[in-house]
């Protein structure tokens, strides 16, 4: 999924603005998935990005169906329900600006989003690199789902109504050239719809290193609502809607991160509600006393964090700094 790799120190023009002024070290040295990481900063247009970016055998290791997603399910049962749930509600929105037509879903996963789609009556697409995540979508959901890069899929010039990128941008080592492509697809007033940890929100800043939207190694660039809006005005597409407020994402991204900043376990929680094989593969070698230990510890301290969570995540929304957010833009033609 992340052709070429970055070496620590190495410096090169930024993507977005082009400039050639040292990066700014935001962290430095953060130990995860057996690597250490920095995160650097653009000094001119905020733009962050992982270094070093890591190699492209140990990223398809990080999203090998064991580890980071499994083909069938990803959650326990209730979470897979609230899933389903949060998918219709984006196929709600997209259809009260759009009419219904093509749809290509980038980074689609199993399929969930698109196979609702589907049934609504979209002639429905979808881009997915694991192929073991995308054989369940094509032959047990039907979907036309490719392995394909974005640019080798080669789609016919105004092919698309929609375009989505749900939680997938910040994944990929040339989002420039992701957005250049979509422009290039999409229809004269067609809709691009792009999800994204907010790292300039209120949550980022609070929570810092512990972020658990930040998500090093996976996030190869951090993005802010302003330096995406610079992205898609280079391309004439222009930014017609931001929800700034995602009940699936902002509570759980304080929750979480409040939780890391407890020194449970990095991200217990979240590893918790994954599937059965998913947890045995995210903890191998924690011993069951200790696993006990970390989830008492959790369960005495969500009375505290979910209501402020909550609460967080609406007054960030108000003051427009949403831990995550959503742009929606058009295609001028």
């Amino acid at each position: 999924m992340l052709p070429y790799k970055h070496h620590p120190g190495e410096q090169s023009s930024c993507i977005l603005c082009n400039s050639s002024m040292r990066y700014q070290r935001k962290f430095k040295d953060l130990e995860i998935e057996n690597g250490f990481y920095n995160l650097l900063i653009c000094p001119k247009c905020r733009l962050g990005k992982t270094d070093p970016f890591p190699e492209e055998k140990h990223m398809k290791e990080l999203y090998s169906s064991t580890i980071y997603r499994d083909h069938e399910s990803r959650f326990i049962h209730l979470g897979e329900k609230g899933i389903r749930i949060f998918r219709k509600f984006r196929q709600k929105r997209i259809e009260r600006i759009v009419q219904k037509g093509r749809i290509l879903d980038i980074g689609c996963g199993r399929g969930v989003f698109l196979s609702l789609m589907k049934e609504s009556g979209w002639e429905a697409f979808g881009l997915e690199l694991n192929e073991e995540t995308a054989w369940y979508a094509r032959n047990v959901l039907g979907l036309d789902v490719r392995t394909d890069s974005l640019v080798d899929a080669q789609f016919d010039d105004t092919f698309f109504d929609v375009i989505t990128l749900w939680h997938v941008l910040e994944h990929l080592p040339d989002p420039l050239l992701t957005i250049e492509e979509c422009r290039r697809i999409l229809k004269p007033g067609g809709l691009l719809i792009i999800a994204i940890p907010n790292f300039d929100s209120l949550q980022a800043i609070i929570s810092g290193k512990h972020w658990f939207h930040l998500d090093l190694p996976y996030h190869l660039y951090h993005f802010t609502h302003k330096n995406l809006d610079l992205f898609l005005r280079k391309f004439s597409l222009r930014i017609i809607k931001v929800k700034q407020f995602s009940l699936e994402f902002n509570p759980f991204g304080y929750l979480q991160s409040f939780l890391n900043m407890s020194h449970i376990k990095y991200n217990f929680l979240y590893t918790m509600l994954k599937s059965r094989s998913l947890r045995k593969a995210l903890s191998p070698d924690m011993k069951r006393y200790s696993l006990y230990i970390h989830l008492y510890i959790t369960i005495l301290l969500l009375p505290l964090f979910i209501p402020l969570s909550f609460g967080l995540s609406l007054i960030e929304s108000f003051i427009g700094r949403g831990g995550t957010i959503e742009v929606y833009a058009l295609k001028e033609g």
